[in-house]
Order: structure tokens, then sequence, then C-alpha cells
């Protein structure tokens, strides 16, 4: 194996000097890391933990969150807008709302000029995503929307009106079609539907360059001052879902880490994600079982899901493998253009809880699937210092 990154995440809120410290000696006496993602809003601990890296020979990068706000629940401009064109009362902004986006970009601009840090890590740089259910997925149409779809040459009103279309085609489909639909039903058959159903289509495209646009902003900004960027994005079999398109991004980022998270409870997870989806799409027609849709998932993921429920799906998570087959794909999207830093879950938490030997096969799993280098997932101070040995102990036989 060539050189191979290893990357840390941390968020450094609320703690101490003397605890950041620590956790920065710790890992890097067990791991040798080269990369660390810290989210600290304090400016004197963003400095201690630039100090802690750079002393260690590390690059560190600032984590923000960037369309996911805690905001107060009125009518503003960012919030989004669904389908039936009603207001979202949730806590997401618009990617196309200028106001919203040029105040973050300000932000990041802000930090740059002031801390010596190696660059941006964003995170949520997305559509709602499943787990926000369907109502918050299929959106944005506001008015800024409208007025960047016109700019791209794509009629939003009428798309809107094809993806209402499309989502009462799910409501109405009998037993007998959905019988049909399983048959040689495959990952290829979908993307090809999307291709050839034009509202579809472009309610896809729309989304995604939208978030490429806004991505681009970034980038400019972080390549203005010599830094670097990278993205926490969607794992390849969702990220189409939230607007976040691999082949596009590519070209605007040094590089990525794909969410492979295949045991975690919540956003960004996929068995959360999965189920979330599935069980909605069972609200739209209660025809549809969860043996429909585990055997549709497991032909879409292309890997077995031996699951009995979608309850299953959530509670034991999926195959190992997956980190495998996901980091691939990540390879594959951007052409091997950029280093893909596999993202996978290391931490013990009462959503996620990851034991020494998951954690050592997630690492296998990303090796064999090409990874660059892995991120551990998705906060240091939460990995118990056996998941850190397991991880320690495989790099060291894969390298031998």
């Amino acid at each position: 194996m060539g050189e191979f990154s290893i990357g840390i995440q941390l968020s450094a809120d609320d703690m101490s000097s003397s605890r950041v410290k620590e956790i920065f000696s710790t890992v890097w006496e067990l791991l040798p890391f080269t990369h660390a993602v810290v989210s600290a809003q304090n400016p004197d601990l963003l400095d201690l933990c630039v100090k802690e890296a750079h002393s260690k020979g590390a690059k560190i990068f600032v984590w923000k969150q960037m369309f996911h706000k805690i905001v107060a629940e009125h009518e503003g401009p960012q919030q989004l807008v669904g389908l039936d064109l009603e207001r979202i009362h949730k806590s997401w902004i618009c990617p196309n709302n200028v106001e919203s986006n040029e105040s973050i970009v300000e932000e990041m601009r802000f930090i740059l000029d002031n801390h010596d840090v190696d660059g941006l890590f964003i995170d949520v740089f997305r559509y709602p995503s499943p787990y926000d259910g369907l109502t918050s997925m299929l959106s944005c149409f506001c008015d800024s929307c409208m007025a960047k779809a016109e700019d791209m040459g794509i009629d939003l009103e009428k798309t809107r009106s094809g993806i209402k279309d499309f989502v009462e085609r799910i409501n109405l489909l009998s037993k007998e079609k959905i019988a049909a639909l399983k048959e040689g039903f495959s990952r290829s058959k979908v993307f090809d539907y999307v291709l050839h159903e034009p509202d579809i289509f472009n309610f896809l495209k729309f989304r995604s360059h939208s978030i490429n646009y806004f991505v681009k902003d970034v980038e400019r900004l972080v390549k203005e001052s010599g830094r670097e960027l990278g993205l926490d994005v969607f794992s390849p079999s969702l990220s189409w879902l939230v607007g976040q398109d691999y082949f596009l991004l590519k070209d605007n980022c040094s590089w990525m880490k794909p969410m492979v998270y295949c045991t975690g409870q919540g956003p960004a997870c996929l068995p959360t994600e999965i189920a979330c989806l599935a069980r909605d799409l069972q609200k739209l027609n209660t025809r549809l079982s969860d043996n429909d849709l585990i055997y549709m998932i497991s032909h879409f993921l292309e890997s077995p899901l031996p699951c009995r429920n979608l309850n299953e799906i959530e509670v034991r998570g999926l195959p190992e493998e997956l980190v495998c087959i996901e980091t691939a794909r990540a390879k594959e999207a951007v052409e091997k253009r950029i280093p893909i830093y596999t993202g996978i879950e290391t931490v013990v938490t009462d959503i996620c809880s990851i034991s020494p030997e998951r954690a050592e096969s997630y690492v296998k799993n990303a090796i064999e699937g090409g990874a660059d280098g892995i991120m551990l997932s998705w906060d240091i101070a939460l990995v118990p210092i056996e998941n850190l040995k397991a991880i320690q102990k495989t790099l060291t036989a894969i390298n031998q």
C-alpha cells in the first residue's frame, strides 16, 4: 500500500485546553494522523487545535455546517418551499438564497483571514435527506430556486408538476405492478429510468448544479488564500438524492470524505436514511411491503441484506462489505482525480456502537475499495482506545 492518509474529526466546543491537548497526544501516539478536522467556535480553542496539529506535521481544517442552521420558526427567505408551495418550517437554508450564501461565505472568509488553518471542511452542503421526510427532501421551489432554474434553462414549475405526478404514480401502484417492478429490478434500471424521465432528470440536475455552484464559490475563496477544501458527502448510493454529484464536485475541491456509515442511526447513516425513505414510500402506498422494499434496496445497493423487515436494517445495520463497494463507487465517480478519504464509523455512542472488530473490518474494506485514506468518524473524542488500537494493528499488518 502506498501513501495512505489518516484523518480525525473533533468537535472541540466546550472542551478545556487540557482535554484538547490530551486527545491530540493520545491519538497521535497510536495513529499518526495526516488530517485533523475540527469544529471549535471559540477562536482561542481553534488556534490551540491548529498548534497541536501543526506540531505533529498534520494539516488542520475547520469543520463547518452549511445549510442546516438553528433558526427561528418564522417565514424567512432562507426557508425551503415544498412541492405544494408550502413553507417548510425546519432549520434548513435554501442553497440558492443569495443573502444566506453571501453570509456563509463571509463567515468562511473571516476564519481563513484570522486563523492559520490549512483549509475548510464543509458539511451539510445539500438538500434535506430521507431522514427529514419526503416533504422536505422534495424541495425547493422558492422564488430564488425558480430564478436559478430559469438561468439553467429549466422550467421548475413544470418540473414541480412532473414530480407531483411521479409521487402520485407511486401512490397508485397495484400489487401486480409492484411485482412487475421487482422483476429485473437493478441499480442500472433505476438510473436509466431517471435519465429518461425529463422532469425527474431536470429536478435532480437543478439540485446538483445548485449545490455545485455554491461549492464553487467556497472553493474560489479557499483557493484565493492558498488553502484546501474538503467535502463531507453522502455515500454514493444516496448522494444523488440530496444534490451532491461526485462528478461535478470533483472539480471544486481538494478531497472528499464519503460518509459510508453502515451502523449508526441518524442523518447520513445509511441504515436510517434507507429505512426512512422506505417508510415514506409505504406511507404513499401501503401495498409496498417490507419484503418488497428490502428486495429493491438490496438490488439497488448490489449487496445482500439479511433482514426480515425495515426495523432490522436500522437495528442491525448494513453489511461491512458495503464500505468497499461504496468506496469503489466514489473513486469511479471522481475518475480518481482527487483523493477519497472514506469516512468510517469508529465511535461508541447511544446511536452508534462500533466494536474493535467492526472498526478493523471497515478499514480493510475501505482499503480494498481503493480509498486513499480514512477519516475516523464522527468524533475522535468518542472513539475508544480499543478501536484505535485495532485500526493501528490493521494498518501495520497491511503495510508489512
